[in-house]
């Protein structure tokens, strides 16, 4: 389903060894003209989705919202791979996490949803964002 927020819609594979993957079969674009953000994310990028611990599965799905889990792991993985008119600095970590909940937000899902699946991202996504920073250091020497 394409919408002015996700022009090109969503298409992805699901990995046959790994449910928990999918890889992307056409590029996915995200525009927000309220955050003045544009992100590309080329064909063939893997997303685990949105990756919810165990205790909250039953409440939000790894691939209910697929667009938000694939945004977010782009832009964590890539904090300065979006076009803006007025920005130039890489997004943070909360900035990235709040793009995740502007996509909820978007999808039509409830506040108190978006608010507890952001506070998850926030208390528990620092391994993966420090992981890729890691990597971003280790790619430059």
């Amino acid at each position: 389903m394409t919408s002015t927020y996700f022009p090109l819609g969503i298409k992805v594979e699901f990995h046959a060894d790994d449910p928990n993957k999918v890889t992307l079969l056409a590029p996915f674009v995200y525009v927000d003209p309220d955050l003045d953000i544009r992100v590309f994310i080329p064909e063939g990028f893997v997303s685990d989705g949105n990756s919810v611990p165990k205790a909250f599965q039953g409440y939000f799905g790894r691939w209910e919202c697929p667009e938000s889990g694939v945004v977010h792991d782009w832009l964590y993985d890539h904090p300065d791979a979006f076009t803006s008119t007025f920005r130039t600095s890489p997004l943070s970590k909360a900035e990235c996490d709040d793009v995740h909940r502007r996509i909820l937000e978007l999808k039509g899902f409830r506040w108190s949803k978006r608010q507890l699946l952001w506070g998850i991202l926030r208390s528990c996504g620092h391994h993966a964002w420090n992981k890729h920073r890691t990597q971003d250091v280790v790619g430059r020497t």
